[in-house]
């Protein structure tokens, strides 16, 4: 039972009750399905993000935190911001 469990994906047969012969399936990480390109995006987001803050010579670590809060309203915020000069002379 236990290799029948393994191998169908987590599938898990319990002997049905009166008047039912249906089988329980346990999906631990099915209410991530549709969430799962979400975070690859937001997360490629807040890296391209955190390269293009230290372009402005802006903190990448802290743009690239900031992005994973704000996303693209984070990258707008970068574009449309000034690049920031190092040395007054």
């Amino acid at each position: 039972m236990a290799a029948d469990c393994y191998h169908r994906g987590f599938a898990a047969r319990r002997r049905p009750a009166a008047g039912r012969s249906r089988e329980t399936r346990v999906d631990t990480f099915n209410h991530l399905d549709g969430a799962m390109p979400w975070f690859a995006g937001w997360g490629t987001l807040a890296l391209i993000n955190a390269g293009l803050a230290q372009g402005k010579n802006r903190s990448g670590l802290v743009w690239f935190l900031l992005s994973l809060l704000a996303g693209p309203l984070a990258t707008l915020a970068l574009v449309l911001l000034p690049k920031v000069r190092q040395t007054l002379f």
